[in-house]
């Protein structure tokens, strides 16, 4: 179960990723909704990576 929860998660993050630089070349449009998706799509995605401890070896103890 953990494996499958694993694998479903991962998926997510990659589609998340793909939705971010979708609308990442989008932003010097004249509307709002590219931003918002990125910042809502970016904010998963920093979660996402927290929850991984990617950002641990960055981290001076």
């Amino acid at each position: 179960m953990h494996y499958l929860k694993n694998i479903i998660l991962k998926t997510i993050g990659w589609a998340d990723f793909i939705v971010f630089v979708y609308f990442a070349c989008w932003l010097d449009v004249d509307s709002w909704i590219p931003f918002i998706i990125c910042c809502i799509t970016g904010g998963y995605l920093a979660l996402f990576a927290y929850a991984n401890n990617w950002f641990e070896d960055y981290i001076d103890e």
